[in-house]
């Protein structure tokens, strides 16, 4: 296996990965927009990591995802 291989497999996002990266940069543009400063801290820390998420050190999973940005699994739910 080459080099260029490790990189372009690593570098592609699964189609469910790609979805979450798209919410969160939704999230993170709807952020801007929020009044509520705790609400659009809480909608850019969020959509900061799903618009990472499966990448190398972001989260991989809802247990991580609530570690890394500190909101609870049922405020990420809904």
């Amino acid at each position: 296996m080459k080099m260029n291989d490790i990189i372009t497999e690593s570098a592609e996002l699964t189609p469910q990965q790609a979805k979450l990266a798209s919410l969160g940069r939704i999230l993170m543009n709807q952020a801007v927009t929020e009044k509520d400063m705790e609400l659009s801290n809480t909608m850019s820390k969020v959509g900061n990591e799903l618009s990472r998420f499966g990448a190398l050190f972001a989260a991989r999973s809802l247990a991580e995802l609530v570690q890394k940005t500190g909101v609870s699994s049922t405020v990420i739910k809904n």
